[in-house]
């Protein structure tokens, strides 16, 4: 069932994964499109739509699979909340897909395809202004308003599937992308122009075209992370989620960093893959009884290359596996590398 929706698709779902079919894990970019048309082309089993159980979703903003939980970390309850209230839940657009963690009020993934097809799309169309709204799809409880108060905590409703890709696809794709589901508190440092974020972003989006790789599509993978980087990998995430700074009455969780993930086929029809973090450290101080984060941020301008991660360590911090469908020999490879350029040789 291909899910490239205009209107929206909503799921919730739970920690538990259903079983990958081995026979379509494959490595070479042939196979994939091959695949994909079968995937697309397929039926979806209701039979396995059950309470606690994940629906795999099929959608072209997917590379080797729908990411798929780890563990069972973000069925996390505060106290005080309903427990029913807990999970993820995925959003579908036409431009991009949303992973909501809802009880953080924040994207936990934004998958986002890109070619050079949408790059030409979004250079015919108009720049489009921001009207954040709150996502009246995701359920009432997992909405806090459309202000982080950013005068006082400095942090900005940062885009994770980029506002000015999200016209390549039109205005209502565009107004979808300026809903709250697709926005995570991130440092304005991080998040404005002339930082390293932004110029990733640019990077990402303008590969497509370049004349120095042959390079026809991205999958950019982008989300917030919930556990500080110097807790020992013993210490429960929940004990990490418990700690984190809520702002307003809203409830909108600040995440300890912000990452991308970039996969595409270099021009050996290989399948790689990049992972970056934007670390945003902080504490928590009270200003006329409400809370707010006091940053100690790192240099948000540094090289790209200084950003990247293995990308077994990202998918440990936050309880997820991005290419689940991948072969496991060709997997290990790729995520346990430990890279230093961004897209291969030149």
């Amino acid at each position: 069932m291909k899910i490239i929706l205009c209107a929206v698709a909503l799921v919730v779902f739970g920690s538990e994964a259903m079983a990958a079919d081995a026979s379509l894990a494959t490595d070479s970019e042939e196979d994939f499109i091959r695949d994909l048309e079968s995937w697309e082309s397929a039926k979806t089993d209701r039979a396995n739509a059950v309470a606690g159980a994940i629906w795999t979703l099929r959608s072209g903003h997917f590379i080797f699979g729908m990411p798929r939980l780890t563990d069972d970390r973000h069925n996390f309850t505060p106290e005080g909340f309903d427990s029913e209230q807990a999970g993820i839940s995925v959003v579908v657009r036409e431009g991009f897909v949303v992973a909501h963690f809802d009880q953080m009020k924040s994207p936990l993934w934004v998958a986002q395809r890109w070619t050079k097809f949408d790059h030409a799309r979004m250079l015919a169309e108009p720049s489009l202004d921001r009207p954040w709204r709150e996502d009246l799809d995701l359920p009432l409880y997992t909405r806090g308003g459309t202000k982080y108060d950013g005068n006082d905590t400095h942090v900005d409703r940062g885009h994770m599937a980029r506002h000015a890709k999200n016209r390549a696809w039109g205005a209502d794709v565009s107004n979808w992308g300026v809903k709250m589901s697709n926005s995570t508190p991130q440092h304005r440092n991080i998040n404005r122009l002339g930082g390293t974020w932004g110029d990733l972003e640019d990077k990402a989006r303008d590969i497509v075209v370049s004349s120095s790789f042959d390079i026809e599509a991205v999958w950019v993978y982008s989300g917030a992370i919930y556990r500080d980087q110097n807790n020992p990998d013993a210490e429960s995430p929940d004990e990490d989620f418990d700690e984190v700074v809520r702002l307003t009455m809203g409830g909108f969780g600040v995440p300890d960093a912000t990452f991308k993930v970039i996969g595409w086929f270099d021009d050996s029809h290989n399948f790689q893959a990049r992972a970056y973090v934007f670390e945003q450290p902080h504490e928590s101080r009270i200003v006329s009884g409400e809370q707010r984060p006091n940053f100690s941020l790192p240099d948000p301008k540094l090289p790209a290359e200084d950003y990247l991660v293995k990308i077994d360590d990202l998918e440990a911090r936050i309880g997820v596996d991005f290419f689940p469908m991948l072969k496991n020999i060709i997997e290990i490879i790729i995520e346990s590398a430990d890279n230093s350029d961004l897209w291969g040789a030149e």
